[in-house]
């Protein structure tokens, strides 16, 4: 769902979440209308956030709602087989580097370690060592 700038029909509005919410995702409230009915239906989601769809039943009608990140399916897997994270000597808290030792599997599968300022590219995607 993207709201256009400006809102065509309706009304946009930002509120603060409510510190007694114990959830860290944010919230879409949606006020549906109907010919019969007109319901306020409170989805949680948000960025990052992939939940199930919402099902609601309004004048007699049945939606599927959902609010989060955009799942794409993958042409291929990547699969983690270690996480390396090696630190400066002499100390336990800072760390030095950090590295992902992946397997690629789809039409060819290979080993490949990501790293600082070692990206794997593969299929028009770009994997980063974060």
């Amino acid at each position: 769902m993207v709201f256009p700038k400006p809102v065509v029909k309706g009304f946009f509005d930002v509120v603060k979440k409510s510190d007694i919410l114990k959830s860290d995702q944010d919230a879409i409230a949606l006020n549906i209308s109907t010919p019969n009915e007109t319901k306020l239906v409170k989805v949680l989601g948000g960025m990052g956030t992939n939940n199930q769809f919402k099902k609601v039943e309004i004048g007699g009608l049945d939606f599927l709602f959902k609010y989060g990140s955009k799942v794409y399916e993958l042409p291929f897997s990547i699969k983690l087989n270690d996480f390396i994270a090696d630190k400066y000597p002499g100390t336990e808290k800072s760390y030095s580097a950090f590295a992902s030792e992946v397997t690629v599997i789809g039409d060819e599968s290979f080993d490949y370690r990501i790293f600082m300022n070692n990206i794997l590219n593969y299929k028009g995607y770009r994997f980063f060592q974060a």
